[in-house]
């Protein structure tokens, strides 16, 4: 089983795609885990699973910092983790699976499967700054870049940024295995090979 954590905006779909193609398996998003969570979940019980959704990204991003927008984010990941861990330890068919989000974090994963054999973790880091807010400007990340502002859009590069450095910290605390894309791109054969 292969879990892809990184930043928002850093490539986790498209590597978590590329390599269920290369290696014949499933992959899923903690994107998903958590819409399907919010839709069983009791927001009395998960609040940082709910907390975005009644934010517009607008004033939400005009009024908190980078590191205040990383620490609302980990915490909706901490509630996302849950669900995601519980889908890891489900009895599946599937020999193996891929699992991709920014609610994979480090801490998260040396703390629940410190001691899994069959977990494979790698980080992808994209430190190509023009790369991420080209992607921002055209898909956005909360809502469809077109509804806010590129002043907003420039909030979101900030955080990104930020989340980005906070991650390869975490990563090197934890002695997981990054990958950086190099001039903005990943090698898929070289990540396959990482982690085949």
């Amino acid at each position: 089983m292969i879990l892809i954590g990184g930043a928002p905006c850093v490539g986790k779909s498209f590597a978590a795609s590329a390599l269920s193609k290369e290696f014949g398996i499933p992959w899923f998003s903690t994107d998903s885990i958590r819409e399907f969570m919010r839709e069983i979940a009791s927001p009395k019980e998960y609040p940082s699973l709910f907390y975005f959704l009644d934010k517009k990204p607008e004033d939400y991003l005009a009024t908190h910092s980078p590191l205040q927008v990383m620490e609302d984010q980990n915490k909706e990941s901490y509630d996302v983790w849950k669900g995601a861990k519980a889908w890891i330890n489900t009895d599946y068919d599937w020999d193996s699976f891929i699992v991709e989000g920014v609610a994979i974090l480090p801490e998260l994963v040396a703390r629940d499967f410190k001691d899994y054999k069959g977990i494979k973790p790698v980080f992808l880091f994209n430190p190509d700054k023009e790369k991420i807010r080209e992607v921002i400007y055209k898909r956005g990340l909360w809502a469809k870049s077109q509804e806010y502002s590129d002043e907003v859009k420039e909030k979101e590069v900030e955080w990104v940024l930020a989340f980005n450095d906070w991650l390869k910290k975490e990563v090197e605390k934890y002695g997981f295995l990054a990958v950086e894309a190099e001039s903005g791109v990943f090698d898929m054969k070289k990540l396959a090979n990482l982690v085949g």
